[in-house]
């Protein structure tokens, strides 16, 4: 009897297993593709007339200055982490706002 319910419960969990497997392999690319934010229209957006290149001057304006924006904290503080944390951050307001002008469509 204790037997016949560890084949069951051997036979259960492979069988769950093999279906698991099949999925994985079979699936991947579609999981994969459906839970991707861009995997569509998702990263699209309308954009009204001068808006993407009011987002484009953005882009200029932020790269003209960055520069003076950087000297003049790199002049106020003198931790190296802070330093880094800074242009991490500027390094990706700049990201943003060049993936705003790439989606307006």
């Amino acid at each position: 009897m204790k037997g016949l319910r560890l084949l069951i419960v051997t036979a259960s969990a492979a069988l769950v297993l093999a279906v698991l497997a099949v999925v994985a392999v079979a699936a991947t690319d579609a999981v994969r593709l459906a839970a991707s934010p861009s995997a569509g229209a998702a990263t699209a957006e309308y954009c009204p007339q001068g808006e993407e290149a009011r987002r484009k001057a953005a882009v200029k304006r932020y790269l003209k200055q960055m520069p003076a924006a950087k000297k003049a904290y790199f002049r106020r503080v003198r931790s190296a982490k802070l330093r880094k944390a800074f242009v991490k951050k500027q390094a990706a307001q700049l990201k943003a706002l060049q993936r705003a002008v790439q989606n307006c469509d």
